[in-house]
């Protein structure tokens, strides 16, 4: 590591040296309203050398910055759809050439008969992530943003929450700079609640710079939205009504006021919905001379229904041009109402029904989740030199009931007993945040980011359980529990990035140091427990890029990061959680975190075709595991020894014809896993293919049409082999009141195939198969309307609590 430390620092002394002769020109496009000209084209042109010309789009705020520039002299020239070209030569030598705010006046042309079209392209592909351009898709409009992320290349996300990128789970979803507190459900209701009208772009990170915690195993999803900079009142109303199975809704409002130095901004959103779960489980019991022993099949019907308030409030004040202070406070409150009601069927050797048992459970939850947080920044007089702090407080609160039934049966029907179990869970976690960020650049191509990061977590997690029998209630301390856990973070990270007219290259050492402690505390039955760990790592990431010619139309970049997952701050807790006499769920607070290592090697032509060739070397990988015990599954989280993904994906964006986009997604990924699971050995190795289209068509006077799905091949991963399946998704939408408004019905898995299914193996004596059937058959109504000025994108940060926020939501 030494080593590696010091040949990047030498490359970088290198780099610096080369710089210090190199230019730099950078400025901003506005309109007449001195409002920015998002995409306009800035080039430079060199009547002695065409190698140095160069072309750039302008940013959403008008920005752009040609760094560096070799000296000499230039015709340098500004052109945007709709407005008169500006034009002029210039000399530039060493060091920045600031061209300051630059105007651009409209053309007086007989607007009717012209259609001016300016697009940015919907993938992009720069040095340390993939940017996807919400708005570059008109098809976006009406959307939600979780329809928007499973269409982004290479991610998935199911109905469940899990997110992947890449064919790698654990990718932490981020908005704007800040991770999602929420997950699973919760997750997927809130995604759907924030219309595709708010997102700006998405960018996808397998290899997150340092700036970023080193916690998410598949790398970081960062959800940017829109920044409202016009002065006065505008926002966005999105109404959905959704049916499947049962009826579902999700609506929001989102807002944002600016006056003076003052800007306020905000969102709400409510959802309602019902959701249901048809499983079937087989499991199949062996002798040591694998004869068969006897068998079980599980019936069970799972209906959820949940209500959600979501909200967020924020302030930003301009207490100089320099200098901006934020407030950001938001809440989720969330009560769920889950049934189950499964009919347990056990049969002997010979096939024969030999009893059965049926179970009726109940589990209220009530949520609700309150962080604040304080940002602060300050631009100095030198260009591009910026300090951020944020200060972050984090309360989660849940209170869980569990109520279950459990009735056994002769063959014949008659009664054996039953028993009534009663738990109350309550949960609680504090997280405390502190974090500052600092960008210095050396040269005009020379940049050095630096910061730290202090966080402190505390959750308190308590099970009460009590059980009836023949009328007899007494608390079952097998399964009771009380367990507090503490955890400290410190981090500290330097980032150098230097670029050349072709060659741009990024390097960056994170340190971070973790201190924890778990205590169960015991009851009348169990002894009270212990544990304690602290471990410090380094982090390093590595990015290399090279453009073959001036207008990127080729461009390859190689990148390398190190990465760690800790683990859920529920999976630590040592709590069994029964769903049902025969499986439950169980904690381990042995949990070591996983550590993984990537490597990427990507080729971008035009911004249209992007191939990517990535390797992953995970140690210690958290992942599902099962326990068979006496008839009894046992699901915990468990570390899987060594796994290994190696993927080819390639991605393309074409418009065959004008009113024709296609994108498509193409991904083959090779799995690998060796571990020592309980009892057995775990040695498996299997390719698997995902596939993604999306057509979409403009039909004229505002009609907008399209068609899609995506295949996921079968999958084995530790003990499960996971079936495959298909789903197509098609959808019709039609702009009004003066393209303000948009109404859309679409339906999602119209030939209802999307159906988990698989089989779990690698068990002493036993095996096991299931087949989940979801409400994911979904007819949907949406409009949306925006009203006010039109948005250009400003900077907003909402906080720095980043894993530890993420952890919390499991």
């Amino acid at each position: 590591m030494k080593k590696k430390l010091f040949a990047l620092l030498c490359l970088l002394a290198f780099a610096q040296l080369h710089a210090q002769s190199q230019g730099r020109i950078a400025g901003t496009v506005v309109n007449h309203d001195q409002q920015p000209i998002a995409g306009a084209t800035i080039s430079l042109r060199s009547p002695g050398d065409s190698s140095h010309n160069r072309s750039f789009a302008a940013d959403d705020a008008g920005k752009f910055d040609f760094n560096p520039v070799t000296p000499g002299n230039y015709t340098f020239s500004i052109t945007a759809a709709g407005y008169l070209p500006l034009k002029d030569t210039l000399v530039i030598g060493s060091g920045l050439r600031d061209m300051g705010v630059l105007v651009l006046l409209q053309q007086q042309t007989n607007m009717e008969n012209v259609t001016l079209t300016s697009r940015r392209p919907y993938v992009e592909q720069k040095i340390d992530r993939v940017v996807v351009n919400v708005d570059a898709l008109m098809s976006n409009a009406g959307k939600s943003a979780f329809e928007v992320l499973q269409n982004s290349p290479g991610v998935q996300v199911d109905e469940n929450g899990a997110v992947t990128l890449k064919g790698k789970g654990g990718a932490v979803v981020f908005i704007d700079d800040k991770p999602t507190y929420m997950s699973g459900s919760d997750l997927v209701a809130y995604l759907r609640s924030l219309p595709a009208g708010a997102l700006d772009k998405i960018e996808l990170m397998s290899n997150p710079p340092a700036r970023y915690d080193a916690a998410g195993n598949a790398g970081v999803i960062n959800i940017r939205t829109k920044k409202i900079k016009r002065s006065g009142f505008n926002g966005t109303l999105n109404l959905g009504y959704s049916q499947g199975i049962y009826p579902k809704s999700s609506n929001s409002f989102l807002f944002n006021y600016r006056t003076g130095n003052v800007n306020f901004f905000g969102n709400v959103s409510y959802e309602n919905s019902q959701y249901y779960n048809d499983l079937t489980i087989d499991r199949f019991y062996f002798n040591d001379d694998g004869s068969p022993a006897s068998s079980f099949t599980q019936q069970t019907d799972l209906h959820t229904h949940g209500k959600s308030i979501n909200w967020k409030a924020g302030l930003d004040y301009n207490i100089s041009k320099r200098s901006v202070l934020g407030v950001v406070i938001t809440n989720l409150n969330r009560q769920n109402l889950r049934g189950v009601y499964s009919t347990n069927k056990l049969f002997n050797a010979a096939n024969q029904l030999d009893s059965f048992i049926t179970a009726d459970n109940k589990a209220p939850m009530r949520m609700n989740n309150t962080s604040s947080n304080i940002n602060y920044r300050y631009q100095f007089k030198k260009p591009g030199r910026e300090l951020s702090m944020d200060v972050d407080y984090i309360r989660f609160n849940t209170r869980s009931r569990q109520y279950s039934l459990n009735s056994s049966y002769e063959a014949d029907g008659t009664e054996k007993g039953n028993d009534f179990l009663r738990g109350y869970l309550p949960s609680s976690i504090d997280i405390y945040s502190y974090k500052a960020d600092y960008v210095h650049p050396l040269t005009a191509s020379l940049r050095m980011d630096a910061g730290f990061k202090t966080s402190h977590t505390r959750t308190d997690n308590k099970a009460d359980y009590y059980r009836t029998i023949a009328g007899n209630t007494s608390a079952d301390y097998d399964i009771s529990n009380h367990f507090l856990y503490t955890e400290n973070i410190h981090a500290a990270y330097l980032n150098f990035s230097q670029e050349w007219s072709k060659f741009s290259i990024q390097g960056g050492l994170r340190y971070e140091n973790t201190t924890l402690k778990g205590n169960q505390l015991g009851n009348p039955a169990k002894p009270d427990s212990q544990f304690r760990r602290s471990y410090a790592q380094l982090f390093p990431t590595f990015y290399a890029s090279y453009r073959f010619d001036s207008l990127s139309r080729n461009q390859l970049t190689l990148s390398y990061g190190k990465r760690i997952n800790r683990p859920y701050y529920r999976d630590l807790n040592p709590f069994v959680s029964p769903l049902d006499k025969f499986t439950l769920y169980v904690g381990n607070p042995f949990l070591n975190p996983t550590i993984s290592h990537t490597v990427e090697l990507t080729h971008v032509f035009k911004n249209m075709i992007t191939t990517s060739l990535s390797w992953n070397n995970t140690i210690d990988e958290i992942g599902e595991t099962i326990q068979l015990e006496e008839n009894r599954f046992y699901s915990r989280p468990g570390n899987i020894s060594k796994s290994g993904y190696l993927s080819l994906s390639v991605n393309a964006s074409l418009n065959p014809v004008k009113a024709w986009t296609l994108n498509m997604y193409a991904e083959l990924t090779r799995v690998q896993t060796k571990s020592a699971l309980y009892t057995e050995q775990v040695d498996t190795a299997a390719y698997f293919g995902y596939g993604n289209i999306s057509n979409q068509v403009q039909l004229g006077k505002g009609w907008t049409a399209e068609l899609g799905g995506f295949y996921l091949g079968q999958r084995i991963t530790g003990q499960f082999v996971l079936a495959g399946f298909w789903v197509m998704n098609a959808g019709i939408q039609k702009k009004i009141l003066n393209n303000k408004g948009t109404v859309k019905l679409t339906g999602s898995d119209i030939f209802h195939t999307r159906i988990n299914q698989g089989k779990i193996n690698n068990l002493r004596n036993g095996q096991g198969r299931y087949r989940n059937i979801l409400d994911s058959q979904i007819i949907t109504l949406n409009f949306v309307y925006s009203f006010g000025k039109s948005a250009n994108n400003q900077r907003r940060k909402t906080g720095g609590a980043d894993d530890e926020r993420q952890r919390a939501g499991n």
